[in-house]
């Protein structure tokens, strides 16, 4: 697992009212997310005004998926947003509401960490079966000597 900075950036564009606003990783955001207010699990923050939300979450190596929406129910009062992993930009999207989420995909290197620990596995996996491979010609050996 990797430790992954997400930043999310947003602004509104035209809408003047306070709006819930929710993000999800690697699942669906359900489009009614914002009927359980601040309960949501994909609540993140109320707000009319630009803000900035970050959080580090721990990934596994591979794609994932970002979402991010206003709770503005009207079309025509949209939120513009940008967001970062680790620092890179994945994109601004705008005319957002919580019909159209911003939705963009990034990867995950493998870490070092994860780099040495798969190949411990599988070292330690290819030292069972020589293992394995050596008492099973003792044993045949033994059978043959009879």
């Amino acid at each position: 697992m990797a430790k992954v900075e997400i930043k999310i950036v947003a602004k509104p564009t035209t809408d003047i009212y306070t709006r819930y606003h929710a993000k999800a990783i690697d699942v669906d955001l359900p489009l009614d997310w914002y009927k359980e207010g601040t309960a949501s699990p994909y609540y993140i923050k109320t707000s009319k005004e630009a803000f900035e939300h970050t959080q580090t979450v721990n990934l596994s190596p591979g794609k994932h998926t970002i979402r991010y929406s206003a709770a503005s129910t009207a079309e025509g009062y949209f939120w513009e947003a940008e967001v970062f992993v680790n620092g890179q930009s994945l994109g601004v999207q705008s005319d957002l509401w919580y019909k159209k989420q911003y939705v963009a995909e990034f990867e995950v290197k493998p870490t070092l960490e994860d780099v040495i620990s798969s190949f411990t596995g599988t070292f330690m996996s290819i030292m069972m079966l020589m293992l394995i491979i050596s008492l099973l010609t003792s044993v045949i050996k033994g059978f043959k000597k009879k």
